[in-house]
């Protein structure tokens, strides 16, 4: 199953990449997010896969500098294992590190 979030950040001017800087964040916040794999540093869209302890799934984060917009997709496998638990260990990480974050949305 699989879930998707776009957030939006509110600056009008070109900004550094939010999947970057959520990269090195992830370190410094609850030590449990892990990055999995992750596209080289300043490529657009860049992308990463992280992962957190006791979930089968990933979450794969992309970052679109022209739209300031970052694209989270949730995906889990097996039938007790949903991606709405998942998913919202990110989005309230995001929402607590990250006040430029104007807009989520969410597509099922």
């Amino acid at each position: 199953m699989q879930i998707q979030i776009q957030a939006f950040l509110n600056k009008k001017e070109k900004c550094e990449s939010l999947r970057e800087r959520i990269i090195n964040d992830l370190n410094n916040y609850d030590r449990k997010f892990t990055i999995v794999r992750c596209k080289k540093k300043g490529l657009n869209p860049g992308w990463a896969k992280i992962k957190y302890p006791g979930f089968l799934g990933v979450i794969n984060v992309e970052w679109h500098n022209d739209q300031r917009m970052l694209v989270a997709r949730a995906i889990t496998r097996g039938d007790h294992n949903t991606p709405h638990k998942l998913l919202g260990l990110f989005v309230t990480f995001l929402l607590a590190q990250y006040e430029e974050v104007q807009a989520i949305n969410m597509q099922l």
